[in-house]
């Protein structure tokens, strides 16, 4: 496996629609054929702050036979309190709060089926990956780099931030 980015944290306070956060991430990855897996999904009782949510999801694309992408997520939504709010002449229901979205890591996995697992393809697999490192790293690691970049620059969008 060969990690291309480690913990991207993008904070925000203030007033975002929550449904249309949750549509487009799952749009997003389902665009780009990523199979997404929520693995924890937490919805804590309301306090006098208002209530919190956390959910992890672990998109993974099959790009080949030999390589897969993974990624993992998870969102933190704090002191939320839901609103209707009239937003461009239409009522819409709105979250306020702080939330913080981190992308946990985003991976390569070379031969994530295991067929080079034996002795001798064990071998001839590492051999494969120290000739064509540079390869490999423009083929596979740089795309999906931009594409954890671009899936950073959609949620500043949704959440109507400054996406640098």
């Amino acid at each position: 496996m060969s990690r291309v980015i480690d913990n991207v944290v993008i904070s925000f306070k203030g007033v975002f629609e929550f449904e249309t956060l949750y549509k487009q991430m799952r749009k997003w990855f389902k665009d780009r054929n990523y199979v997404v897996t929520e693995t924890i999904y937490k919805d804590k009782a309301a306090s006098p702050f208002g209530h919190e949510v956390e959910w992890r999801f672990n998109p993974e694309k099959q790009v080949t036979q030999y390589v897969k992408y993974k990624i993992e997520i998870f969102f933190k939504f704090e002191h939320i309190k839901e609103m209707n709010a009239n937003i461009k002449g239409k009522d819409k229901k709105v979250t306020e709060g702080k939330a913080k979205l981190t992308i946990v890591h985003a991976e390569v996995e070379y031969d994530w089926q295991n067929k080079f697992s034996g002795e001798w393809t064990s071998k001839l697999k590492k051999f494969m990956h120290k000739t064509f490192k540079m390869y490999y790293a423009i083929k596979y690691e740089d795309p999906l780099y931009q594409e954890i970049k671009d899936f950073q620059t959609s949620l500043k969008k949704i959440l109507d931030m400054n996406a640098t």
